[in-house]
């Protein structure tokens, strides 16, 4: 199973990550009992639920640039994502054998690494699936913060290093570090935040972040049909879901990277 999120992030980010070895993680009481709650109001989607999102995503900068947005995703690592805008086709495949990413007519091979960590970021309800998770994720609690209007509980997932002396293990807490921030009225994800980086070396990463809002309910689970995403202090696109279904039979072919 993968943790890190990644939507069309993915596309453009990479880095070569070294051998592993586990050490005791840490999980904090409190963390894991609010947690707990969000998962009981949200939903527990299950390892191998399927789901098929579509809508309209819109470039936050140039809202004439909008097309339809296709996410395909089954358990934790078969994924795929297509947006067509009018200048362009992104889009991207994951599954257990590799990934590719697809922009401007040209396709390229998605780096082992940057699928590591990775979860299923349209369906947020898995931040809150504690038995899911990674046995060396640590689970830590930050506090009460707030975000606009709303008190939220800010918790933090972090694989430590492993092991220091290898330089590129070191860096394993920056490409694993995930925060989540979950409503302290409802109980359901508002936000996640985590790094994205450049092609050219892991000390020149950017604050990632996915705001969720108008939740519904699908198949029992509360899935969110507005999603933001940001850069830094720049929102990215705006993604405005009408259809999302679970559990609809997708195959293993849908994730194909042929």
């Amino acid at each position: 199973m993968r943790f890190v999120p990644c939507s069309l992030a993915c596309l453009l980010f990479s880095l070569p990550l070294g051998a592993q070895q586990t050490p005791i993680p840490q999980r904090d009481p409190q963390a894991l009992t609010l947690l707990s709650q969000c998962a009981a109001k949200m939903g527990e989607p299950g390892v191998e639920d399927d789901w098929v999102a579509t809508g309209q995503l819109t470039m936050a900068q140039h809202p004439d640039e909008t097309g339809p947005i296709t996410i395909q995703s089954k358990g934790w690592n078969r994924s795929s994502e297509e947006v067509t805008l009018p200048n362009d086709h992104l889009g991207y495949v994951i599954n257990p054998s590799g990934g590719k990413s697809d922009s401007h007519g040209a396709s390229k091979q998605i780096p082992a690494w940057s699928m590591e960590y990775f979860w299923q970021d349209h369906v947020p309800a898995l931040a809150c699936a504690v038995t899911q998770l990674p046995a060396a994720m640590n689970i830590l609690y930050v506090g009460v913060e707030q975000l606009g209007a709303a008190s939220v509980y800010h918790i933090e997932f972090i694989v430590p290093s492993r092991d220091p002396t290898k330089w590129l293990d070191r860096f394993e807490p920056v490409i694993s570090e995930f925060h989540v921030y979950v409503d302290a009225k409802s109980f359901v994800v508002l936000k996640t935040k985590h790094f994205v980086f450049s092609p050219t070396g892991i000390e020149n990463h950017s604050v990632w972040t996915t705001v969720y809002g108008d939740y519904r309910s699908v198949g029992g689970i509360l899935e969110p049909f507005h999603i933001e995403n940001w850069i830094g202090d720049s929102e990215l696109w705006d993604i405005q879901f009408s259809s999302i279904q679970r559990n609809v039979g997708l195959s293993d072919s849908a994730f194909s990277l042929n």
